[in-house]
């Protein structure tokens, strides 16, 4: 039978064959349509935010779900919501006559359910003329039923800066935390607060965000104490390290460009404006020093101090890309006649995606692939180019959008067309 895990691990399901499965990365909602030849039917299922406690009431429960029924426009009486437990989750549901307001749902019901486990919500909606035949409404309570939740819950948004926090303030005694200016989204719905770190010896602020961060415990939760050590030693480190050489002269070597969303520099601290450059819907390209522990962003300001214009620290950061060998190189999806449908570039160096800006790679694509193929980016480690006559192309586009939700540092779950003279977003 086959079966969904969402891409940041908060629930699986099983649904039986035939139905059509979608992956909206707008929202995290999973839409399973029931099979061609039967009523139209749909089942929707999505993560409501996280809760700021995992502690709740049956009573609670039935209440949300009551809210939730009446903003869908769906007038029932308290009375009519069913409570059950499942194992070491509650769920509340509920269903009547489907609201005028939704389109080709006449004389169908609206079937509602809220299955919590935790702080994790999740709520499901059965929607369509099918919701009054019967074979379908129990095909879609067998789906509710299979609903499963992780062992360990991923802690709330406040859980976990919390828990960063008492970090720092038990490991890192030359830090103090202060309020940040800026609040970091993840999907889902809930914030993870950055948080300002102060060197008490140096007397330097910066924000830290904690997005990535959070990402990857929710992606392995039994080494979330680990990865937030590893990563407060990196950062406090390249942030509060001694003053670094930063001539030209002495760097020009080390520039590099990184592809980023091109929110991202909203998100610098105030007053700091980081030296960008747009690239395609969505993308746009900074430039870093290459440092042995560390990447240290280039600013306005420090472009001043350099005396160059932007133009050439774009060049230059192009052509030292381009110098380094990719590890493991370009892997290729063979097609027919021995030629890849698709090819594949992923490097452990934090300039994977980076290689899509240059030219060259580009050619190199094309040369392989046609002049026009599709690319996604859908994080810093990774980026993807294929065939859209491809047969795998639509299973390609569903992976990259899943990958813009579950991995760190993520970029855009966007498909590109790559032409010879531009790149433009596909609305695939």
């Amino acid at each position: 039978m086959p079966s969904f895990e969402h891409p940041l691990q908060l629930f699986r399901l099983e649904y039986p064959e035939g139905w059509q499965a979608q992956y909206r990365e707008d929202g995290q909602m999973f839409l399973l349509a029931a099979p061609p030849g039967t009523p139209p039917g749909v089942l929707s299922v999505a993560p409501l935010a996280l809760k700021q406690s995992a502690e709740f009431t049956p009573e609670e429960l039935g209440a949300e779900l009551m809210e939730t029924a009446r903003r869908a426009g769906l007038n029932a009486p308290p009375s009519d919501i069913r409570l059950r437990g499942r194992g070491t989750a509650v769920s509340a549901s509920l269903e009547g006559p489907s609201p005028q307001q939704l389109p080709g749902t006449q004389g169908s019901l609206l079937r509602l359910w809220l299955i919590r486990q935790g702080a994790l919500p999740l709520i499901l909606t059965h929607m369509g003329p099918g919701t009054t035949h019967l074979g379908q409404c129990n095909a879609v309570d067998a789906i509710v039923e299979s609903v499963e939740f992780p062992e360990i819950l991923p802690p709330t948004p406040s859980e976990f800066a919390q828990r960063v926090m008492e970090v720092v303030e038990r490991e890192y005694p030359h830090l103090r935390i202060a309020p940040a200016t800026s609040e970091e989204a993840i999907s889902g719905g809930a914030a993870v607060a950055a948080i300002r770190l102060e060197d008490s010896r140096s007397g330097q602020s910066a924000d830290l965000g904690l997005e990535n961060l959070y990402r990857s415990a929710l992606l392995t939760p039994e080494s979330a104490g680990a990865l937030i050590r590893d990563h407060l030693d990196r950062v406090s480190g390249g942030l509060f390290a001694p003053e670094r050489e930063l001539s030209f002269a002495g760097v020009r070597s080390r520039i590099l460009p990184m592809l980023k969303p091109v929110d991202w520099a909203s998100s610098a601290p105030d007053g700091v404006r980081m030296l960008t450059v747009p690239f395609a819907l969505e993308l746009q390209v900074c430039f870093v020093v290459d440092e042995p522990e560390v990447v240290l962003f280039v600013t306005d300001d420090l472009l001043n101090d350099w005396g160059v214009p932007k133009e050439q620290i774009e060049g230059l950061a192009l052509d030292n890309l381009a110098k380094r060998p990719i590890d493991p190189g370009l892997l290729g999806i063979p097609g027919g006649e021995g030629q890849p449908v698709a090819l594949i570039v992923s490097a452990q160096d934090g300039f994977a995606a980076a290689r899509f800006t240059l030219p060259d790679i580009r050619q190199q694509l094309a040369d392989l692939l046609g002049d026009e193929y599709l690319v996604g980016v859908p994080n810093r480690d990774f980026f993807i180019a294929f065939q859209e006559r491809a047969p795998q192309a639509e299973a390609l586009i569903r992976q990259v959008k899943a990958d813009f939700h579950r991995m760190d540092h993520p970029l855009s779950p966007i498909i590109y067309r790559v032409h010879p003279d531009r790149i433009e977003a596909t609305t695939l």
